[in-house]
């Protein structure tokens, strides 16, 4: 914020567009460049433009990806629900119901379940395991449920719903660190001036130092 202090006059802070809430990266860069006489670097905006950024994606979390998935089955009137619980019952379980996941993958895939890769990784990565595992009657019954019908159900792109991480059999590790970062889409821009106000004041309230005398 520095660079901006000293190059973002005081007197441009109560223009009309800074009274707004928020605004987008392409209106918040414009207003930086032209407040600053174009002193500020683009990387310099966009990195400031990070910290004032507004949270428009929602974390990747188990009960998102199960609703993505509904909404997907139920789009496409899948129907198959017994099908796939037979098969996944024909998978080698270690305790009653509990599977390994990828069996549930391997068998989802087998029985046409039309769901893209990542958005199924995803599910198989997010689902509770007990021990590792996968109950594989909850499973179907979750994915069946018709509670998605009528909720509005997100944008997530594919790259924000998986990534390998190498941890054992994969099927452990999705983060939302792991995850490349989006790009901004909207500034908070009064949390912005408000910052920059009180940074600028603060500055010319402290004393300034003197520069050490020539003999």
């Amino acid at each position: 914020m520095g660079i901006l202090c000293d190059s973002i006059p005081e007197s441009v802070l109560n223009e009309e567009i800074t009274q707004k809430d928020s605004i987008s990266y392409v209106d918040f860069s414009e207003y930086v460049e032209a407040s600053s006489n174009s002193k500020v670097s683009a990387h310099a905006i966009l990195v400031v433009a990070r910290k004032y950024a507004n949270d428009t994606q929602p974390r990747i979390t188990y009960d998102l990806v199960l609703k993505l998935c509904r909404y997907r089955l139920q789009k496409l009137n899948f129907d198959r629900y017994d099908e796939l619980e037979k098969a996944l019952s024909q998978c080698p379980a270690e305790e009653e119901n509990l599977i390994d996941p990828a069996d549930v993958y391997r068998v989802c895939v087998g029985v046409g379940l039309p769901l893209k890769n990542d958005l199924l990784t995803a599910l198989i990565q997010k689902v509770p395991k007990p021990k590792g595992l996968v109950d594989y009657k909850s499973f179907v019954e979750e994915l069946n449920s018709k509670e998605a019908a009528e909720e509005s159900v997100p944008f997530i792109p594919d790259s924000r719903l998986t990534v390998p991480d190498g941890e054992e059999s994969g099927w452990y590790g999705l983060r939302d660190f792991h995850c490349s970062p989006d790009s901004v889409q909207t500034v908070n821009i009064k949390r912005f001036t408000t910052d920059l106000l009180a940074l600028k004041r603060a500055q010319a309230q402290s004393p300034k130092k003197l520069s050490p005398r020539k003999c």
